[in-house]
């Protein structure tokens, strides 16, 4: 697990390892790298037990700690450190970090302006302090701290997009918008930034800031996918209209995209136009006639226009791309309503033979009973 802000290289110890605390150090790291996190904490420990004086292993063990949300124990681990060694940065950089994530954000700040003080040329530092700030309520003075990292290292943005990069792939993803976001700041000209906080937010269920990130990616650079990830997010908060604005955009610039068809389809099934999602499901099959969800979704359309021929047609093609209970379910109770027992019995002993989850089996079994009785 890579450390949640990046501040600054470790120092060389001052104090060398015993060979045996060493060696528990970096099996520490090697089981940390392969996700055996209690595993990793165990061995910090013994390492620090084996050398109290070895730093590397307590901050480690407060860096893995406090990516666990152990708050409390990680800030105690970066207060051993700097019982010993008042002035390391990683440890008060981390102790700030920690603070922020902690809601102590004065104390966060205290730590940031005394590691500002340490390394006055690092943008890392004004970045962190800015990031306490804004948690703070304060965006003048973020707002300064930021400018002045930008001035110190612009080109640090990528440390922080990669950080957010893996943490976004592992679904760490506070760590993820906490470190596009930074990115953000240090080169607000660089979409990427903008999009992977837009993708991290969705993720994060936060679909009112993702639209506000796509819309930053936009306004500097205008791109279909651009205009059908902020529609997706509209779609999630059934803001529909401004969704149909967005596919309209995003269509016009390729239309022969089926995802964008399919979700304009999804959107006008929100604004209750049916005949508008029917059209666009249409062509988005023409344009790919794999596409499954496309097809349970016209079945649905076509079985309340009173159209089960059509649905049935539909739902056979989906099954035959993937077969699920729920899919084989909505074709039995179409043979129910025709009343054709036999056919509506097979796919409801089909279902109930592929179906795991235990209370839409029961539910499965009291239809099937109900069919046999009719058949």
């Amino acid at each position: 697990m890579k450390r949640a802000v990046p501040l600054l290289l470790l120092a060389a110890c001052a104090h060398p390892p015993a060979p045996d605390a060493r060696e528990l150090y970096f099996e520490g790291r090697r089981l940390e790298t392969v996700g055996r996190i209690d595993e990793a904490l165990a061995m910090f420990a013994r390492a620090i037990e084996v050398d109290p004086w070895f730093i590397d292993a307590r901050l480690s063990r407060a860096e893995v700690l406090a990516g666990q949300g152990r708050y409390a124990a990680a800030v105690a681990e970066y207060d051993g450190v700097l019982d010993r060694h008042v002035n390391r940065p990683e440890a008060i950089g981390g102790r700030a970090l920690v603070y922020g994530l902690m809601g102590r954000h004065p104390d966060g700040v205290a730590d940031a302006t005394k590691l500002i003080a340490l390394q006055p040329k690092s943008p890392d530092a004004y970045l962190l302090r800015g990031w306490l700030y804004t948690l703070d309520g304060k965006p003048a003075e973020a707002h300064l701290d930021y400018h002045e990292a930008r001035r110190l290292g612009r080109d640090a943005w990528r440390r922080y997009y990669n950080a957010g990069v893996d943490a976004l792939q592992h679904q760490r993803y506070d760590t993820a918008e906490r470190s596009f976001a930074l990115a953000s700041q240090l080169a607000p000209d660089r979409v990427e930034s903008f999009i992977a906080l837009g993708r991290t937010h969705v993720e994060m269920g936060k679909y009112g800031d993702a639209v506000e990130d796509y819309s930053r990616a936009i306004d500097a650079a205008p791109d279909p996918e651009l205009y059908f990830h902020r529609a997706n997010a509209n779609i999630a908060m059934r803001s529909y209209v401004a969704a149909l604005r967005d596919l309209d955009h995003a269509i016009v610039m390729m239309p022969r995209q089926a995802a964008f068809h399919y979700a304009r389809a999804l959107t006008f099934v929100g604004l209750h136009a049916p005949r508008a999602a029917l059209k666009d499901l249409t062509t988005c099959l023409d344009l790919q006639p794999l596409h499954r969800e496309a097809r349970i979704q016209r079945a649905h359309l076509y079985l309340a226009a009173q159209c089960p021929e059509a649905a049935e047609a539909d739902l056979q093609a989906a099954l035959e791309i993937q077969a699920t209970p729920q899919t084989i379910r909505l074709l039995a109770r179409i043979y129910r309503e025709k009343e054709n027992w036999d056919r509506a019995v097979y796919y409801l002993e089909t279902a109930l033979r592929i179906c795991t989850e235990d209370d839409v089996r029961e539910s499965l079994k009291t239809e099937l009973e109900e069919c046999r009785k009719r058949k």
